[in-house]
């Protein structure tokens, strides 16, 4: 049954068809003030314009999906007894009634196609909670909805379930991510990873069969992981986040072939960009500028008053400005696109952005047209007279200059060359970069990138995607599974294989070691959320050892952000989310302290970290979109933190990995430095300007222009 949109409140705006690109809906719930605005759309181009939209049928109304336009709304009935759905559309404020439903518990909604279209019915399907494995569905007209229990048959269908029988019993399989693709409806099931095909069979069922395709293997350290899948033009994707306190650690997307009927690794894909809240219902459309915007990921996290942009080409991620007028509570939030997929407005925008696209490819053409009248003799006498970073550079031009500038080792010593011992003087950015088994290393002054290549025995060579969890005296640890790491020494090219760990999938991306595992005293510890209960663990492990020890906390609640502990006079330090410290000591029994003192220096604050300088712990935290960093000191007489006003002739290098170190470097010391970059360049916070800064020029950086990068960390160079 449809509504019509006349006779609307006040209020009652409906939602602008002017602008280019999608639009994030927040939902605040049910408000305790009659005519409140439920709706807020938030514009991604312009953060300071956004829509409260308000109707009388939304007020108390669920947010179920968003899709083809429309949002997907229940309202409960009283005494549990079901729910009332109807689709509304914000741009015209149109309603279409659906039949009621006698269940409570949706966990995912697909349409197969606008309720608007002409040439075809659109069909809604809703699947049940994880508890309940059923499917409903119903065509629009329909009377009622359409109830299938699937549990029987994707239990037949899902091999890794009948590969023991005793848990068929124990499991509740059911079926999450459903997507359309090239007219074909498929589902995630939660037992086996597979992709599963759900067919109509005339009026009244479905059919459950395999598609015998498997899923991406599951990054390491995925357990608290969103997986989700989604079409764009006829093309599957699987998208999988990893966040963790309300940050984004890892990002992997995938694209199916169907010819070979493999999932491909996408690195690079510039006519697309991605749209993912962590409450479902994701889209892709066509960028608008490919080049400057194209191959990005939105992605709304539940809480948060700005948005992810993450780069999938360079695996960096950027954040945006916050959305201005929000209400004080936000329940959830929601990427919505009109139906009308392309509008005048987008038109124009492509076209402009075509035309741009021309002129920098004319550009190119000159550019090789002007190089490619040099001689080498010309080139050579260029190179000479270039330093070693610079040379570098100018070698990754073209072919013509890297053969007029051969290639040197890069801890040679050379005459014609005097800054090279810089490299060696202070710590290295380190990150893969593009491919798994490709690292970069970037000098955080002077800008010097180094290729490294992984050369590593067949043990160490797996298809899953590698992650660095943390550093020490020229070592990463590095995972390759939920189960499977190892040591490695850039600088030596030593390798250590690191024991397996706990047989569970776990959350504890919060690793660090004490010592090189070239020494006795190696010990590794892991502290994190471990198993489908999400229970506070350390694991720790001895090299050495066969075994793991293992500490369970009990009602603890500790939330750490993405970082390592820092090893303190014989005992792990963690420095929480809410700026609490904790203490792992490992003697001859293991031993967990949340400490009373001292109390959080800081409130409201955007990141902090914890390193040992000089023999000391300090605590760096950022303010709000990198309105402050301050730096405190730990006085362990009195457990109180002292406010730090300089470093000297300390640095500090922060992220998943953080310690100090002493600046060999003119011009190096007194600042904090991040993973981020901006442009080509590192980005550091200066304690003298109070100011982020890089080394390409004296302007201030402005936090929403750096891009942070991911699966990287700091490294200090260690030749022995």
């Amino acid at each position: 049954m449809h509504s019509s949109p006349e006779g609307k409140r006040p209020n009652q705006h409906c939602l602008p068809l002017t602008e280019p690109y999608p639009w994030l809906i927040y939902f605040n719930g049910k408000g305790e003030k009659k005519n409140q605005c439920y709706q807020t759309f938030c514009s991604i181009s312009d953060p300071t314009k956004t829509y409260p939209i308000n109707t009388p049928e939304t007020d108390a109304a669920n947010l179920l999906s968003v899709q083809h336009g429309w949002c997907l709304l229940e309202n409960c009935i009283p005494n549990n007894d079901g729910s009332k759905l109807f689709l509304w559309n914000p741009c015209n404020l149109e309603k279409i009634e659906l039949p009621s439903l006698k269940h409570n518990g949706i966990n995912d909604c697909i349409m197969s196609s606008s309720p608007t279209t002409i040439d075809q019915v659109c069909t809604i399907f809703l699947f049940s909670s994880s508890s309940y494995s059923s499917i409903f569905y119903c065509q629009l007209g329909d009377k009622q909805w359409i109830e299938v229990d699937y549990r029987e048959d994707l239990l037949k269908v899902s091999p890794s379930a009948m590969k023991d029988k005793d848990s068929e019993e124990e499991l509740q399989p059911y079926l999450t991510n459903p997507v359309y693709c090239n007219g074909v409806l498929y589902a995630e099931s939660w037992i086996g990873d597979t992709l599963i095909i759900i067919e109509k069979l005339g009026q009244h069922g479905l059919k459950i069969s395999s598609s015998n395709v498997c899923l991406p293997t599951p990054m390491p350290f995925s357990f608290q992981s969103t997986r989700q899948l989604l079409e764009s033009n006829n093309e599957l994707f699987q998208i999988e986040i990893l966040d963790a306190q309300d940050k984004v650690m890892a990002v992997v997307i995938y694209r199916f072939d169907f010819s070979q009927m493999v999932w491909q690794k996408v690195e690079s894909i510039k006519d697309k960009v991605f749209y993912i809240s962590d409450f479902g219902s994701p889209f892709a459309c066509q960028a608008v500028n490919p080049e400057t915007e194209g191959g990005r990921i939105y992605l709304s996290l539940k809480g948060n008053n700005f948005v992810y942009i993450y780069n999938i080409e360079d695996k960096t991620v950027m954040i945006s400005q916050p959305f201005s007028n929000l209400p004080n509570k936000l329940f959830r939030s929601m990427w919505f696109l009109a139906n009308q997929r392309v509008t005048d407005s987008l038109k124009e925008e492509i076209g402009k952005a075509q035309i741009r696209e021309k002129e920098r490819n004319a550009l190119k053409e000159t550019w090789g047209t002007a190089t490619n009248t040099l001689s080498v003799d010309t080139v050579q006498v260029i190179a000479k007279h270039l330093n070693v970073f610079d040379y570098l550079h100018f070698r990754a031009t073209n072919r013509l200059f890297r053969s007029g500038a051969p290639l040197f080792q890069w801890r040679s010593s050379c005459d014609t060359l005097p800054r090279f011992d810089d490299l060696s003087l202070s710590p290295l950015f380190v990150c893969f970069d593009k491919e798994d088994k490709v690292l970069t290393l970037v000098h955080p002054k002077h800008g010097l990138k180094y290729i490294y290549n992984i050369s590593l025995s067949e043990v160490f060579m797996t298809p899953t995607d590698c992650e660095i969890c943390c550093s020490k005296d020229g070592w990463l640890l590095i995972a390759v599974s939920t189960h499977f790491s190892f040591f490695f020494n850039l600088f030596t090219k030593q390798a250590v294989l690191h024991k397996y760990g706990p047989k569970t999938n776990r959350d504890a991306r919060w690793i660090g070691f004490s010592h090189p595992p070239t020494s006795p005293k190696c010990i590794v510890v892991e502290f994190g959320k471990i198993g489908p209960c999400a229970t506070m663990m350390a694991h720790i492990s001895r090299l050495g050892e066969d075994e793991w020890g293992r500490l369970h906390f009990e009602d603890c609640n500790f939330p750490v952000y993405n970082t390592s502990p820092v090893f303190h006079k014989g005992a792990f330090y963690y420095l929480s989310k809410k700026g609490k410290l904790g203490v792992i000591k490992v003697e001859e029994n293991i031993s967990w302290k949340e400490l009373e003192k001292p109390q959080a220096p800081c409130t409201d604050y955007l990141n902090s970290f914890l390193v040992e300088c000089n023999d000391n712990l300090l605590s760096v935290f950022e303010g709000p979109f990198g309105k402050w960093v301050r730096v405190f000191k730990l006085n362990e007489s009195k457990m109180t933190w002292i406010n730090v006003k300089s470093l000297e002739n300390y640095m500090l290098f922060v992220g998943n990995t953080s310690f100090s170190a002493l600046a060999n470097i003119s011009g190096m010391e007194n600042k904090i430095y991040f993973p981020r970059f901006y442009g080509q360049s590192i980005v550091f916070y200066s304690l003298e300007t109070n100011n982020y800064h890089t080394f390409e020029d004296d302007e201030v950086v402005n936090f929403h222009t750096m891009r942070e990068k991911l699966n990287c960390s700091w490294i200090e160079p260690r030749w022995h």
